[in-house]
């Protein structure tokens, strides 16, 4: 959507910051949604910053 109206993109497409959503609904394994979840959350780990102590 964001390409639609001329925005660049928040996240910067690289390889890494990829995440094939599709897979899990094709090939569907016992963990499947709960790796996709922590390929996420591991994502956003590298953007966001550390919880204050």
């Amino acid at each position: 959507m964001l390409r639609f109206f001329g925005i660049p993109p928040l996240i910067p497409d690289l390889p890494f910051t990829r995440i094939d959503l599709g897979s899990i609904y094709v090939d569907p394994a016992g963990d499947g949604f709960k790796q996709t979840l922590i390929t996420i959350l591991n994502a956003l780990d590298l953007f966001l910053p550390d919880p204050p102590i």
